[in-house]
């Protein structure tokens, strides 16, 4: 045997066993959770909740895709994001399976709609599109949704 195969049988054998692997933060918090840390235990059932919050957000964003007469929420062939605003914050509203799901103060909301709306069409000049480079409906339906919850329910109305 050569010396060459050894070391590169050697290489062969540590870069296997060298491996990366995924490790995600879920995975850290059950380690953590697993050795009684009631904190990361908290951390993963709050995630659970989180997963399946999101999952009914995609799919309420889904429906309203599928379902919208983009036509009808258009300006000047651009989307009428303020217009939009509104529908989609009160059935997701409505979608909620809690307490908070009562309508929403009807001002904020106006409100929001037009500073959703100028943010997106007036200072960034562009919105998120299909690959028709038409509005993505579902993509601003989620967009929607995380500024009223980000930026509009943090104001002092």
């Amino acid at each position: 045997m050569s010396i060459n195969f050894v070391i590169l049988s050697s290489a062969i054998f540590i870069a296997s066993v060298n491996t990366p692997h995924n490790f995600t933060i879920i995975d850290f918090w059950q380690k953590k959770c697993d050795e009684g840390d009631t904190q990361a235990c908290g951390k993963i059932e709050d995630n659970k909740i989180a997963e399946v919050k999101l999952a009914k957000l995609n799919k309420l964003a889904d429906i309203f895709r599928d379902n919208i007469r983009a036509e009808e929420f258009l300006l000047e062939e651009k989307p009428n994001l303020g217009k939009a605003y509104p529908l989609v914050i009160n059935e997701y509203l409505t979608s909620l399976d809690d307490d908070l799901s009562a309508q929403g103060d009807k001002n904020a909301i106006e409100y929001c709609a037009k500073h959703f709306h100028n943010y997106w069409i007036n200072k960034k000049f562009w919105w998120p599109t299909d690959a028709r480079d038409e509005p993505d409906w579902g993509t601003i339906y989620v967009y929607i949704v995380d500024h009223y919850h980000g930026v509009c329910l943090n104001q002092p109305f």
